[in-house]
């Protein structure tokens, strides 16, 4: 396997990020493994210096940001070949999962390799209507490996792994397509125009996908959806796939079960009270008894209880 370092990003949710980094190092032990830990506090500080003399893992601290930029950062600087990014709300099953991807990489136009997320239309699940947004192709990043320098590339076309929204009504007219999104809640904060229209128009219209429209919508993937969601790492991807012609070696996100537990949006949830998300004291049990299988006991994990 080439040149390989893993990352865990942590923000204040050590006992979930605990357990990201101790399956790393029982299912691949013999990496060079990173926990990027954001304004720790003080005890958090000294917790995970201790946890990283008894795992073998390097710590460094970062500002808190948006995760998007935080991974455009990281991968700038970095100088291994390949880099694993495992959430810190998530925990590797599956102890062929890393070597098997890696070996992919054994193919010089292999840019990536774990899970394919999308695409697929969003609607309730995800808090949104249905009919009207789609979700782009990327990487699962819960769990990727990535080829440092085919993202370097990307990110030196003008890529980011930040997530974003396309406005697709009229594939023509950005400004109108903007305008036009207004009408889906909470989707464009920048467009009021459409909550000064008279209530009758409001009700009328508002989350309609405007179907017989459809023509004036680029199309993805066979759909013309009214707007694409590129979730975190979705452009970078795109680049890498379709622009470059290089390939990711996945299976769909959907069969991630056996080699990877993910505790569904545990940062986010911490952060800004999320609702599509995972409140770390629903999980806190369960990460406790999977870290006692771990040898870690309660004791150990004071400093990190979810009281």
């Amino acid at each position: 396997m080439a040149d390989l370092v893993a990352v865990v990003i942590n923000v204040h949710t050590d006992l979930v990020a605990t357990l990201a980094l101790v399956s790393l190092r029982r299912n691949a032990p013999d990496i060079p493994l990173r926990l990027v830990n954001c304004e720790p506090s003080p005890t958090s500080r000294d917790y995970f210096a201790d946890l990283a003399i008894k795992f073998d893992f390097e710590v460094v601290e970062e500002n808190i940001g948006p995760h998007g930029e935080a991974l455009d950062r990281l991968f700038r600087a970095e100088s291994a070949d390949l880099v694993l990014l495992l959430d810190s709300d998530a925990e590797v099953l599956d102890p062929d999962l890393v070597p098997k991807c890696g070996a992919f990489f054994e193919n010089d136009q292999v840019f990536g390799a774990g899970f394919v997320h999308g695409p697929a239309w969003l609607g309730e699940a995800q808090g949104r209507p249905d009919g009207g947004g789609y979700y782009q192709e990327r990487a699962w990043l819960p769990f990727a490996i990535f080829r440092t320098e085919m993202v370097q590339e990307a990110l030196q076309a003008g890529h980011s792994f930040a997530h974003f929204i396309v406005y697709n009504d009229v594939a023509a007219s950005p400004r109108l397509s903007s305008l036009l999104a207004g009408r889906f809640p909470n989707l464009n904060h920048h467009s009021p125009h459409f909550a000064r229209l008279p209530e009758l128009f409001r009700t009328r219209w508002q989350s309609r996908p405007f179907k017989n429209l459809a023509w004036l919508r680029r199309d993805y993937y066979g759909q013309r959806p009214n707007y694409v969601y590129y979730d975190t790492g979705a452009s970078v991807y795109q680049y890498c796939k379709y622009q470059r012609g290089w390939i990711f070696a996945g299976i769909d996100a959907n069969l991630h079960e056996p080699y990877v537990a993910h505790y569904h949006g545990v940062t986010r949830h911490t952060l800004s009270g999320e609702l599509n998300a995972t409140a770390l004291a629903s999980v806190s049990d369960t990460v406790v008894r999977r870290l006692g299988e771990y040898g870690l006991q309660e004791s150990d994990l004071a400093a990190v209880a979810v009281q």
